[in-house]
């Protein structure tokens, strides 16, 4: 059986009694944890610049992004994979 974000929300709003005689709880998990982890932001892989304002940059999965470097939310998701993207610096994400 196929969980979707739609069942997963549902069940995760029943209290805990009713959650547990639910057979595909594993599944509704499966499919938080999946939504959830797309909302953490992850710093693209650097490729090359296209000029001296935009970049080339590729999400994890796989694919290009065009960013403008001198704009931190030109692109807050990827259009593939609706990864949240993180346009920081190293030095700000450390510590």
């Amino acid at each position: 059986m196929a969980i979707t974000f739609g069942d997963a929300i549902e069940v995760l709003a029943l209290d805990d009694k009713e959650r547990e005689k639910l057979p595909y709880l594993k599944g509704v998990y499966k499919c938080a944890v999946y939504a959830l982890e797309k909302q953490m932001p992850k710093k693209p892989e650097f490729i090359h610049m296209l000029d001296s304002k935009r970049g080339l940059f590729q999400c994890g999965c796989g694919n290009t992004i065009i960013h403008d470097c001198y704009s931190r939310d030109d692109v807050l998701y990827c259009q593939k994979c609706g990864q949240k993207q993180s346009w920081s610096k190293a030095s700000e994400t450390e510590g």
